[in-house]
């Protein structure tokens, strides 16, 4: 995916009017997936500034885990105000939240999220977070976290051995 899109950002005259966004920001996600972070913030920094009614998730997402993570509020607010529908929008205004120490918006974002999407797995974890380290609530946080665990099982944080999880599978050969 990277090749193709550094091929078709690369093509000249293909985007007369500039490079769409979405396209830099698709390509700087491949390059975080991979782990290449300095690569992904170099690239995001050819991302447009967001313009109304043109709501970047991806670039909060970034934002968030860029080296300058405090500055993801303003793009998380104009994100959620362009599209307030979006689960991702407001999970990472949740985020921003969270960071910005006001738990209560934080927990109306991330259950939001959950409404929106339940598919989605991130609001559940960061709400297990936020309910056993900010509001020290060990019951809340761990029904979060199961919620969470059905839908996933990366875990960024190690709140698996937290809450008696474990990610080994067993295999059929276990025990035999």
């Amino acid at each position: 995916a990277i090749r193709a899109i550094e091929a078709a950002i690369a093509k000249p005259g293909a985007y007369p009017g500039g490079v769409p966004r979405e396209l830099v920001e698709g390509l700087a996600l491949h390059y975080d997936a991979l782990g290449r972070d300095e690569k992904a913030t170099e690239i995001l920094s050819r991302a447009a500034a967001p313009r109304r009614g043109d709501a970047a998730p991806a670039l909060v997402y970034l934002t968030l885990r860029g080296p300058a993570p405090e500055t993801a509020g303003v793009l998380a607010e104009s994100a959620l105000r362009d599209r307030p529908r979006s689960a991702a929008n407001q999970n990472n205004y949740g985020i921003t939240r969270l960071r910005s120490a006001d738990a209560l918006a934080a927990r109306k974002a991330f259950e939001k999220a959950t409404e929106l999407d339940p598919s989605l797995a991130g609001p559940y974890y960061n709400l297990a977070i936020l309910e056993k380290y900010y509001l020290l609530d060990d019951a809340a946080a761990a029904r979060w976290f199961d919620l969470y665990w059905e839908r996933s099982q990366h875990d960024p944080d190690g709140l698996a051995a937290i809450f008696g999880k474990s990610n080994k599978k067993s295999l059929a050969q276990d025990g035999d």
